[in-house]
């Protein structure tokens, strides 16, 4: 029942002059007429005669029904977009003509051509924002004056994105692999050895090397050791006076 009364409101666009009636009308059925469900020859007619009227019906003051039209392009773009991935079959010459013909309307009224804003179509998929960039957007900037061919079937040669993919398990184990995690521990045990091995290489012949991380304050994580070795040969040489003494 819903069903056919909106199909006989869209049928009486291409006659209707309310401006109210038109723009009510096309937001409730958006989604539809952006998806192909009226490609049919007189409901497609009569579509594309109201957005023709639109660009004489609403004048460059009308601010209101402005933003309706622009909402309307907005929405459409979205939806094909998004099509594109999800139901490419829903992408029809029609439909396309739909929007640039909606834009041309617009483009008439402002005097100025209408320009895509990327920022808000920041919910688009990978793929559906390639189609806008690659397809939608140079025909939009051009004027939106290409006519689609409705018997001509449509092709596009669209780059696909490039996908970033992690490491497999068998080439991925290693520090900073997004397959294996390696606990911070580890990490820093097998820094402290590659400390150790570049002293050892680095020493002069008979020179005492100290096997530990903690024999400088340079190469110790913290210096403390160093400290703690100072006070005891402070105390080893308390010591020593005091035998004399004795």
């Amino acid at each position: 029942m819903a069903a056919s009364l909106y199909t006989n409101a869209i049928r009486q666009l291409g006659d209707q002059k309310s401006l109210k009636i038109i723009f009510k009308t096309l937001q409730n059925q958006t989604r539809e007429i952006f998806r192909g469900d009226y490609n049919a020859t007189e409901e497609s007619k009569s579509i594309t005669t109201c957005l023709e009227n639109l660009g004489q019906y609403i004048l460059p003051e009308d601010d209101e029904h402005l933003e309706d039209l622009e909402s309307f392009i907005l929405n459409g773009i979205s939806n094909i977009s998004r099509n594109y991935e999800d139901d490419r079959q829903a992408i029809t010459p029609t439909v396309l003509n739909f929007l640039m013909t909606a834009i041309r309307s617009y483009n008439h009224i402002r005097g100025t051509p209408f320009r895509v804003d990327l920022d808000r179509f920041q919910i688009l998929s990978e793929m559906g924002n390639a189609f806008l960039t690659q397809v939608l957007i140079p025909y939009i900037d051009a004027g939106a004056l290409h006519v689609f061919p409705p018997d001509a079937p449509l092709e596009f040669e669209i780059k696909q994105p490039k996908q970033v993919q992690s490491p497999s398990p068998s080439t991925g184990n290693r520090i900073g692999s997004l397959s294996t995690a390696v606990s911070f521990s580890k990490a820093l045990r097998h820094q402290r050895r590659r400390r150790r091995t570049e002293r050892k290489k680095n020493a002069k012949s008979g020179e005492y090397v100290v096997n530990s991380d903690s024999g400088s304050s340079s190469d110790s994580d913290g210096g403390r050791g160093g400290g703690r070795r100072k006070t005891n040969k402070r105390k080893r040489y308390s010591i020593r006076r005091r035998s004399k003494k004795n």
